[in-house]
């Protein structure tokens, strides 16, 4: 069984929509020992407590599946190129609220946009599902979100939530920018819990590299930048900036450096001379450095000795 549930929530003349999937367990008649916590769950670093697991949050948990919530990521940022739509930019701060609620649902057992508290046994209202995302990304332009219990792999959650026309609206929204995504497993009835939060940020622009993905093994980067600009310029990690071009889309950089991770900046300039910063950090996978010949003669000569089978310049 399956139940859909839509929230509205109006703000400064602003209509924000929060949509919920509600989804059974695979197997209601599961033992209780299959509903039990996996046994990964105590490794996940800073477990939830019912003192981390308050109000409108704050406490930031590390993933019950990262590889989980990058996948979710992919998964979206696939179907958003699909319809022609710019990647959204994943951000730590809407994954500590997604994550920290997709705990609190998990470790308290209950299901809703809005926070709860254990109170001498009784839920109780704490937070606005709204307020708890500012807790964390502060200063929001629009808010979105999408919850879900039950599905057990990233598939099985993208594709319910692109089932349901109001979470799918969520998925393919052009208003918001960024993303974040959390994935918690816990003793709650329905054992495996979702969060995507959604929002556009004030005043701040995103680059996204290679529609966020974590790596890149050539170097060859398309960059998406939000925002409408005159020019552009970028350069990687404390390197020289390049030349400015025109602003246009879609955009291309070079990174060239050694194999790890990279910080790749861009300033975007306004046509009355404003100027912007954006960054985003990809692992580049391989060094691409061409060795540089430089600084040898036009000629050198080397002397073979049979005697040692040695070459001397």
């Amino acid at each position: 069984m399956k139940m859909l549930m839509l929230r509205f929530h109006a703000q400064v003349l602003l209509l924000f929509l929060a949509l919920v999937l509600f989804a059974t367990a695979p197997h209601l008649g599961l033992a209780a020992a299959d509903l039990s916590v996996p046994s990964r769950f105590p490794s996940q670093g800073t477990i939830p407590t019912p003192d981390t697991l308050q109000g409108c949050g704050g406490a930031r948990f590390v993933s019950s599946n990262g590889d989980f919530e990058t996948e979710v990521l992919v998964q979206v940022n696939r179907i958003r190129q699909e319809h022609h739509l710019p990647p959204l930019k994943r951000h730590p701060d809407l994954d500590a609220s997604a994550r920290f609620h997709a705990a609190d649902m998990a470790m308290e057992n209950y299901f809703s946009h809005s926070s709860y508290d254990l109170v001498n046994g009784e839920l109780v209202e704490s937070c606005a599902w709204s307020e708890r995302i500012r807790t964390y990304y502060g200063d929001w332009w629009s808010v979105a979100e999408n919850i879900a219990a039950g599905f057990a792999t990233p598939a099985d959650v993208v594709q319910a939530w692109m089932d349901s026309p109001g979470h799918r609206a969520n998925i393919l929204s052009e208003t918001n920018w960024e993303i974040g995504i959390g994935y918690f497993e816990g003793p709650g009835l329905y054992r495996r819990y979702w969060v995507q939060d959604f929002a556009r940020p004030n005043d701040r622009y995103p680059l996204v590299l290679d529609g966020d993905a974590p790596v890149t093994e050539t170097g060859d980067l398309s960059v998406y930048i939000y925002g409408d600009w005159k020019d552009v310029r970028f350069r990687t990690d404390d390197g020289p900036w390049s030349p400015w071009r025109p602003f246009q889309r879609p955009l291309t950089y070079r990174l060239e450096g050694v194999a790890g991770l990279h910080t790749v900046h861009a300033e975007m300039r306004t046509e009355e001379g404003f100027v912007k910063t954006a960054s985003d950090e990809i692992v580049l996978s391989q060094s691409n450095i061409q060795p540089a010949l430089s600084d040898l003669p036009e000629r050198l000569t080397f002397t073979f000795f049979t005697e040692t089978g040695q070459i001397q310049p």
